[in-house]
């Protein structure tokens, strides 16, 4: 007997080619191009900065 997945193909979830998918409440827009969430943290942070070094954003997460 064949299984009813007659005609279905692997990995077909009705995406548009081209659409990507955004968490909602995403928006580079809001933000700037040019900041990132920062990790373990509710603020943005320069993406440049922090790709520049990402260390020193770890060491210094919780000095004071």
């Amino acid at each position: 007997m064949e299984s009813g997945n007659k005609g279905s193909s692997a990995g077909s979830n009705n995406n548009q080619a081209g659409s990507s998918a955004k968490p909602a409440g995403s928006s580079s827009a809001a933000t700037g191009s040019g900041t990132m969430k920062a990790p373990g943290a509710d603020h943005h942070i320069s993406r440049a900065e922090f790709e520049k070094n990402p260390s020193a954003y770890f060491q210094n997460l919780h000095k004071k």
